[in-house]
This record gives C-alpha cells, structure tokens and sequence, in this order.
C-alpha cells in the first residue's frame, strides 16, 4: 500500500510539474506569435492530461474500469443535473466567503475569455472541455488512484488537490467542496460521467449567470460582477437584515434540495447499499502507512508559492 501511495503522490507531483512548467515552456515557445485565450486553455487541458494518459498506456490498464466510464441511467442524469443545479448557491455562498477572506488576480482570466468571444465559444471552453478532461484527471486518475485508502481520505485528497490546481486563491474553498461533491456523484451512480455532468451543470450555470448579468459578451469584462463592491455597497444602503436572512434560507433550502437528488439518483441508480458501505468504507482495509509523502507535500507547497508569487507579480 505504502508503495502505491508513494507512486501516486510522485504522480501528482509530476502532473503538477508539467501543468506549470509546460504552461510556460509552450508559451515561451509561442511568445513571438499572439496566443488566444482559446489556445491557452486547450494548451493547459492537455498539459494536465500528459501524465494520466501517458501513465495509463504504460501500465496497459482498463481505462474503464480505472476512470469508471461506466454506462449510466437516463434518469439518474436528470437527477445528477437537479442536484448539481441545486448545489450552486451553496458554492456561490463559500466562493464569496472566499473572496472577502484574499483577493487574486488570476479570478480575470474567465472574465478575459467571457469577454472576447461568443456565448457558444465559452460554453465549449468553460463548460465541456472542462468537465471531461478535469473529470478525467481528477476523479478519474486521481481520486481512483487514492481510492484504496478509502472514500473520505481520498474525496478529501483529491478535492484538495483538484482546489489547488486551479492556481486561484479566490477559489480554493468552493472548489474543494465542489470536488467533494462530485466525488459523492461518482460513487451514487458508478460512473464518472455523474461527475462531468455536474462539472458542466456548475460552469455552465456560471458562464450562463456571467452573460445574462453582463447583457453581452463585448460588455462582460467591464461589468463583472465584484463580490465585495456588491457587499459594501448593500452595507452602506442599509439594507435590511430579513434579506442576508432570506439569502442564507435559499441557500439551505437549495443545499437541502440537493441532498434530496443525490438521494434520488442514488436508488435510480440501484447503489442504496453500496453507497452506504463506501461512506461506512466496508470494503477498505485501512492501511497503517501514512497517505503523505514528500512528494505529496511538495505539491501543496508548489501550488502556495504559485498563488502568492503570482499574486504579488501580478
């Protein structure tokens, strides 16, 4: 087992290397042409997915059975979708709460894309793209390479590191619970496409909510939205308590909904038992080695120093 979690850890290690490195290399490479957005975020896709893709031809494994690309039922999709619709207002709660607590300058970079191209374009980049090759990574490679240490410590590790990743320190908190639930998704219907499902569900919301309240693509990187102005613009209107009241009961309400679908897409998908047994993690035989290695601590600190440096750079 201790061999295993040392093989993983080296394995994150490196997608990390080449994600950051990479980036940099092909854009040094590229600088004397002009790269767009569209190709940036190809280029970082495909950099994530180097290693897992490498890693798995070498091995010769059943991409299916280790990335669970297993068929799944039509009305479990639907309520996967209820449920990751529902579950958005709590992210939006936690990704606010985020942002009062630091403040980022990579948090531009949607806003960038949102505004130099069409609605279509966005959806394909922001939503699709997204959801399967960070799926594909992260509850695919990743989260299924920890998984012999059970359900909760490898949800927890996986969510953590698919936070980090993003390199965005406005986002570390939403994005952890976000891996949280779609790693819950992936064990309520066996199969990673509940995940990049409610991947797209949540971007999309997202990309959709960024156009609608922008009115147009040209207008987006203008009028986005800045959680604090809005906080302290409400403050000095004095506006009632009764609607941050309001506001926090939709947020339990819609988080209670969410639970409610999960439920619900759970016994479609015929896994009552054997969710609980996965939650109860029946079927694991703790290990006595430790999950951490220093590999594993090399990447948290590779991804902090990014955030600050990046940060106070600018």
């Amino acid at each position: 087992m201790r061999a295993h979690n040392v093989y993983m850890n080296r394995m994150v290690l490196m997608v990390m290397v080449l994600y950051i490195s990479g980036s940099y290399l092909v854009y040094g490479l590229l600088s004397e042409f002009e790269i767009t957005v569209v190709q940036e975020v190809l280029i970082s896709q495909i950099l994530l997915l180097g290693i897992p893709v490498i890693t798995t031809y070498r091995n010769n494994v059943q991409v299916s059975s280790v990335y669970r690309i297993n068929p799944i039922e039509p009305a479990s999709l639907v309520w996967v979708f209820m449920a990751a619709f529902c579950f958005y207002p709590l992210g939006t709660i936690l990704n606010m709460l985020n942002r009062l607590l630091m403040d980022s300058q990579t948090s531009a970079d949607t806003l960038s894309l949102m505004g130099e191209y069409s609605l279509p374009v966005s959806v394909v980049l922001l939503v699709i793209v997204p959801s399967v090759c960070e799926e594909v990574v992260f509850r695919g490679f990743i989260y299924s390479g920890y998984r012999p240490n059970g359900f909760w410590r490898a949800s927890v590790l996986s969510s953590i590191l698919f936070a980090l990743f993003h390199l965005n320190s406005t986002k570390l908190l939403d994005t952890f619970v976000v891996g949280m639930f779609l790693c819950l998704l992936v064990e309520a219907t066996g199969s990673i496409l509940s995940s990049m499902t409610g991947h797209a569900v949540i971007n999309g919301i997202s990309v959709f909510l960024e156009y609608t309240i922008s009115g147009s693509a040209d207008e987006s990187s203008s009028t986005a939205v800045n959680i604090e102005d809005i906080i302290s613009e409400y403050n000095n209107a004095g506006v009632p308590g009764g609607i941050y009241a309001g506001a926090i009961a939709s947020v339990v309400i819609f988080t209670l909904l969410c639970v409610v679908f999960v439920y619900l897409t759970i016994k479609t998908s015929g896994r009552n038992e054997i969710f609980i047994d996965v939650l109860k993690e029946k079927d694991v035989k703790r290990p006595a080695e430790r999950i951490f290695s220093g590999a594993l601590i090399l990447v948290y600190l590779i991804s902090v120093i990014y955030m600050v440096l990046y940060n106070v750079t600018g």
